[in-house]
């Protein structure tokens, strides 16, 4: 039935030994090495690739940090251009009044000035009226009539000055 020979066995199981062991050293080896080399090149990888996660993480933070402290600094110029500005306009605000209030002294002075030379010049027509009808009172006989037209004449030049 079977024809087993020991002899033919035990060549196949020295052959298939020494076949192993050529393998082992001609092609598992340097495929060991070569995925040991792989491992350690992908595992660097990955390192690398999450110290670079890490560092882009942290230039993100730097570049939102420096946004946040721009704006803020922004604001404040924005704000203290808001400030000079309302100075300015008050500064401004209070030379405009300043010159105003002048210019009114000014008005007010002149308009005294005219109001006392206006006094004077009623005075002297009134003085000059005043000595024109005693000249015509000193003349003559004064009728009541005469006398209420030179009333009436004296007021209608006091009137006309006015």
């Amino acid at each position: 039935m079977l024809n087993i020979d020991v002899n033919v066995i035990i060549a196949q199981t020295v052959t298939f030994a020494i076949a192993l062991v050529l393998l082992g050293r001609i092609v598992f080896k340097p495929a060991s090495k070569f995925m040991r080399q792989r491992a350690e090149r992908i595992a660097s990888d990955l390192r690398q690739a999450a110290e670079q996660r890490q560092a882009m993480e942290q230039l993100k933070k730097d570049y939102h940090r420096q946004l946040a402290e721009i704006a803020a600094k922004n604001q404040e110029m924005i704000r203290q251009a808001i400030r000079d500005g309302q100075q300015a306009r008050d500064a401004i605000l209070a030379e405009a009044r300043r010159q105003s209030d002048a210019i009114l002294q000014r008005g007010l002075e002149q308009l005294e000035i005219e109001r006392a030379r206006v006094l004077r010049e009623m005075r002297r027509e009134i003085v000059e009226l005043s000595a024109q009808l005693t000249e015509k009172v000193m003349r003559g006989a004064m009728t009541p009539a005469l006398q209420n037209r030179m009333v009436d004449d004296l007021l209608r030049d006091l009137e006309a000055v006015k």
